[in-house]
C-alpha cells in the first residue's frame, strides 16, 4: 500500500536567472495544483518554505519537436510478463509518458508511476479516486500537447523557464509571447527516488 504522506500548499520559490544561478525571487501566490480537478476542494494556504539552491536538471535527451519522437530505449521496459516499468530521468522523458500513456488510454500506469506520490497523496486526502486526474487530463489532452509543443526539449527549450517551487519540486513554464494562446502555460513536476513525476499544470 503507497504510503500517504501530508501534501503542502504549492507556492512558488522562482529562481531568478539561468540554471546553476542561486539568487531567489519570492512570489506569494497560491496556485491549488487540483483546483481545475472535478470534484476537488482545496482549502489550504500558502506558506513560504525553506529556500535551497535547485540542482541542474539532469540532462535531457534531445529530439524532435513532439515528445513522442524521444527514444524509447530505457525509457519504458516491460518484462515477460508484461508489467511496465516507466523511467524519467529528465522533465522531457516525463513529459513522453504524459503523452504517450495519454494517447494509449493507460490508465492504471498513468496514476502508479507517472504521478507523483505527494499528487496522489492529494486525491486520496480528499477521498478521490486519482484515476479522475488521468479523465480529466485525457479530456484536456489538447492543452496537453499544445504546451509540449512549445517546450520539445523541456528546460533547454527557448522561452522556457524552470523554477524551483519547493523542496524537490520544480516549474516548467513558457513564459513572454511563446505563451500566447496557451491554456496551460506551466507543468510542475517531482523529483524522488531518482525519478520526475508529474505534479500538475497550470496557467
Amino acid at each position: 500500500m503507497r504510503a500517504r504522506r501530508g501534501a503542502k500548499g504549492v507556492l512558488l520559490l522562482a529562481l531568478a536567472g539561468p540554471l546553476p544561478a542561486c539568487t531567489y525571487e519570492r512570489i506569494v501566490r497560491y496556485e491549488p495544483f487540483l483546483g481545475d480537478v472535478p470534484g476537488a476542494v482545496v482549502g489550504s494556504d500558502a506558506t513560504i518554505g525553506e529556500q535551497r539552491p535547485a540542482p541542474t536538471a539532469g540532462p535531457s535527451a534531445r529530439g524532435p519537436g513532439d515528445p513522442l519522437a524521444v527514444p524509447l530505449t530505457g525509457l519504458r521496459v516491460e518484462d515477460e510478463e508484461g508489467n511496465i516499468t516507466l523511467r524519467a530521468r529528465s522533465f522531457q522523458h516525463l513529459m513522453h509518458h504524459i503523452a504517450t500513456t495519454l494517447a494509449q488510454g493507460e490508465r492504471d500506469l498513468f496514476v502508479e508511476q507517472v504521478f507523483s506520490p505527494l499528487t496522489l497523496d492529494e486525491f486520496y486526502e480528499r477521498e478521490l479516486d486519482p484515476g479522475i486526474g488521468f479523465d480529466e487530463l485525457k479530456r484536456r489532452e489538447r492543452d496537453v500537447r499544445a504546451l509540449f509543443t512549445r517546450m520539445p526539449l523541456a528546460e533547454r527549450s527557448p522561452g522556457v523557464t524552470l523554477k524551483k517551487i519547493d523542496r524537490n519540486i520544480y516549474r516548467l513554464r513558457v513564459s513572454g509571447p511563446n505563451g500566447a494562446g496557451l491554456n496551460w502555460r506551466s507543468m510542475d513536476a517531482h523529483f524522488a527516488g531518482g525519478e520526475w513525476r508529474l505534479r500538475w499544470f497550470g496557467p
